[in-house]
């Protein structure tokens, strides 16, 4: 799969993203093999296995939503090896093998918090002021993480009109245009157009201590993440009244149901927002 030997069931490769996935899979599986005390063959993996599994995760007080990516992809595997001919297992089908996942929603920085964040006085060249800087341009771009990282001066494009930024997603593939606002140039500007490296995790923990320092509930103070740029940015430019379609172009959403929940809007809100525009007025 590493080298792409194996692809997806549309013929298409995997992405790195993917690929990582995959392998954190096979790394659980094999600790979990040790306190089963043998092999896991795919004619082992049952209703009770599948509940042992979960339960082996629970006990290691890991969240919801990590064991859920690990019976995802798990169910992945299953019918890739499958429809390949590896085994005859269909458990993955039955219905019991679900994917547990938090309801919890993400809250993303409202307007006013976002401008804290912008006029927080920070040291210069900190892990802080470096934070902040990944962050706040997931928030004006509106980037995955894997997509952020991977910024360079190759993905920039300038002409009369002005700048903006053509990538390929790394989760999807779908190539994407962003224009490039004042705010966002100027934090480009300030690393050579070239993200630099870094661990996620060291950069969610400063975001912590920011959510702090703009004194964000400590609800969402203590869950504030890099994750949370993305929907901040969708959040808002459909606030400002930018229609959700063109919002889609940038995210990549392929459907306006998905959209909207992604940054948490009902029908009866997103009504709500549409007749604010200035040709209902």
């Amino acid at each position: 799969m590493g080298v792409g030997t194996i692809k997806q069931l549309g013929g298409k490769d995997y992405t790195i993203g993917t690929i990582k996935n995959y392998k954190n899979l096979l790394q659980a599986l094999r600790r979990f093999e040790k306190t089963l005390g043998q092999k896991l063959e795919w004619d082992m993996i049952t209703q009770e296995l599948y509940y042992r599994f979960i339960k082996w995760h629970e006990e290691m007080n890991l969240s919801r939503n990590y064991i859920g990516k690990h019976i995802k992809d798990l169910k992945m595997l299953m019918k890739l090896a499958y429809e390949h001919g590896i085994h005859k297992n269909d458990e993955y089908k039955r219905s019991y093998f679900i994917c547990p996942m938090s309801r919890e929603k993400k809250i993303p920085l409202n307007i006013d918090e976002l401008t804290r964040m912008e006029e927080l006085q920070l040291p210069k060249d900190s892990q802080l002021s470096f934070a902040r800087d990944v962050f706040l341009l997931g928030c004006y771009l509106g980037l995955r993480v894997s997509d952020i990282k991977r910024l360079a001066p190759k993905f920039v494009i300038k002409d009369k009109k002005g700048s903006c930024i053509v990538i390929d997603t790394q989760k999807t593939g779908i190539v994407v245009k962003i224009p490039i606002s004042t705010k966002a140039d100027k934090i480009l500007q300030k690393y050579n157009y070239r993200c630099p490296s870094f661990w996620e995790q060291v950069v969610n923990r400063q975001l912590k201590k920011i959510a702090e320092l703009i004194d964000l509930p400590k609800s969402r103070a203590t869950t504030l993440s890099l994750h949370y740029s993305r929907c901040t940015f969708a959040k808002l430019s459909f606030e400002l009244g930018i229609p959700s379609l063109y919002i889609m172009q940038v995210t990549g959403h392929t459907t306006e149901k998905n959209f909207l929940r992604y940054i948490n809007i009902t029908p009866d809100q997103a009504i709500k927002e549409f007749v604010k525009h200035e040709y209902f007025q």
